[in-house]
């Protein structure tokens, strides 16, 4: 049998390392740790609980900030990878812990819709960490406005598995 361990890049915002290879959820994890340590109250955007990746996103996400010692997780509800649920799962959670400052969104489509809502309350001292790398997040890393952003590489992944089915 074949272990093949995933590739991820981190993107994050301006004035940090740029990409980082990450060969394990454990350097993802210390890389969430480096570039979104701050202390105080953290919120998970879940994706579909029923979800093994988003179970194992949300999973990851508890053990960065559990073992930074100065982060309490006081939110973590579903969006169901949707936008517009990223949107009304901040609002519900801002409403009820406004001190709130890191958020880890179990994908990129929850932060965008996350960001949109903290950008139209005027908060911009939260910052927001995500998965997948899409287009649309790099640009809000680029700007400054997402902290961060994983890309899993997945045509990579797909070339990886057709050489070894074949």
């Amino acid at each position: 049998p074949w272990l093949v361990m995933a590739r991820l890049r981190f993107i994050a915002n301006p004035g940090l390392e740029a990409f980082a290879a990450v060969r394990s959820t454990r350097e993802y994890r210390r890389l969430l740790r480096r570039h979104l340590y701050a202390g105080g109250e953290a919120a998970i955007i879940e994706g579909i609980r029923s979800a093994d990746n988003a179970q194992a996103r949300k999973r990851g996400a508890e053990r960065a900030f559990a073992e930074t010692g100065n982060i309490d997780v006081v939110a973590s509800e579903s969006a169901d990878w949707k936008i517009d649920e990223g949107y009304r799962t901040a609002q519900r959670m801002f409403a009820e812990h406004p001190r709130i400052s890191l958020v880890f969104a179990a994908n990129d489509m929850m932060a965008l819709g996350a960001l949109k809502y903290l950008h139209e309350s005027g908060r911009a001292d939260v910052r927001i960490a995500a998965y997948d790398a899409l287009a649309e997040a790099v640009g809000e890393v680029r700007a400054g406005r997402l902290a961060a952003t994983v890309d899993q590489q997945a045509a990579e992944h797909a070339k990886l598995a057709a050489f070894l089915a074949g």
